[in-house]
């Protein structure tokens, strides 16, 4: 990684960048270790900590996450990604209060940043209020850029496999009618009821 930016590996922000490219392979022990190398050369960066509650969340330690996002969120509270993470945390633990806070809280410092639109639908689901829901999915499904639309839909599918309409979560360039997307969404939040979620 250093050799291929030609950056100095004794800064943070180089291991902050090969924790983020370790995280991105699943190699989530080393991505670990540079995020770890990367807050002893800058205790105060909150990047590093962003990058550890992400490896957490993925590896389902769930109070260690919550600890990296917090830790995050001290040091760079006008950061909507760690509040984005946290919420992620509590909604894998059907904690969907506080997930909706967190996303919520996310949405006032960047309105535009789509992912946590994507929770706090998902959150409301949970919560069994459907018609916001729609409304959140909605928002989501018009700030998502293609590529991250499918990535997080196909991340959240993961979890629903037998769900028969995953073709529906399928977002390109030529899906613009507004009259479209919002039956493809709500398509979508009944899909999720029948489910049950």
């Amino acid at each position: 990684y250093e050799k291929a930016i030609g950056l100095d590996p004794n800064l943070a922000e180089t291991c902050n960048g090969k924790g983020n490219v370790y995280l991105k392979l699943g190699r989530y022990e080393e991505a670990l270790g540079a995020y770890g190398r990367a807050i002893d050369l800058d205790a105060n960066f909150a990047g590093p900590w962003y990058g550890k509650g992400n490896v957490y969340l993925k590896l389902g330690r769930y109070e260690e996450a919550l600890g990296a996002y917090g830790r995050a969120i001290d040091l760079d509270p006008n950061d909507a990604l760690p509040w984005n993470g946290k919420g992620n945390v509590y909604a894998e633990l059907g904690r969907y209060e506080e997930a909706l806070g967190a996303y919520e809280r996310a949405i006032d410092l960047d309105r535009n940043l789509a992912e946590p639109w994507f929770g706090r639908g998902i959150a409301l689901i949970g919560l069994k209020r459907y018609s916001e829901a729609n409304g959140c999915l909605l928002r989501f499904y018009y700030l998502a850029k293609p590529n991250d639309f499918n990535q997080v839909i196909s991340g959240f599918l993961q979890n629903f496999d037998d769900l028969l309409y995953a073709p529906l979560f399928v977002r390109s360039e030529e899906h613009t009618s507004e009259l479209q997307s919002h039956s493809f969404i709500s398509y979508a939040v009944f899909c999720l009821k029948k489910k049950n979620i």
